[in-house]
């Protein structure tokens, strides 16, 4: 198992932790008790976000790192980290400078799977409660 601290670089039992479990599945840590909630989805996005996402670029890519020529075996799809910063405030702000002792800015912008599958839950919320409301009128 290889495992990752979150917190001040400790690793004990109290300190949230992801890992890679046994079937390769990576699992991240989501304990309530390390959890300090900023509010509910009404809360946060009373008007919704269906709006949001139906604007937002989803594209396929692939990496614009390879060599030139090289042959392309490996796609994804996604909205940029960018985008998705821009649209919700949710992740690691890939604008953000983080840098270490030399100075050197090391931020790699990117998007964390749980917030790319919680973002799809509260739309799935949203869209439920427009069925429900839509079934009941």
């Amino acid at each position: 198992m290889i495992e990752f601290t979150t917190r001040n670089g400790v690793s004990d039992n109290t300190q949230t932790r992801a890992y890679l479990q046994a079937a390769g599945v990576w699992a991240d840590a989501s304990g309530e008790a390390t959890k300090t909630y900023m509010g509910t989805r009404q809360e946060i996005w009373p008007t919704g976000v269906l709006g949001k996402l139906k604007t937002m670029r989803v594209s396929k890519y692939h990496s614009s790192t390879l060599p030139e020529g090289a042959p392309i075996t490996e796609t994804h799809v996604s909205p940029t980290a960018e985008d998705f910063w821009d649209a919700f405030d949710i992740g690691t702000d890939p604008r953000a400078e983080k840098l270490d002792k030399e100075g050197n800015d090391h931020n790699s912008p990117s998007l964390a799977a749980k917030d790319l599958g919680g973002m799809a839950l509260v739309a799935i919320q949203e869209l439920l409660e427009r069925v429900e409301a839509l079934e009941s009128a």
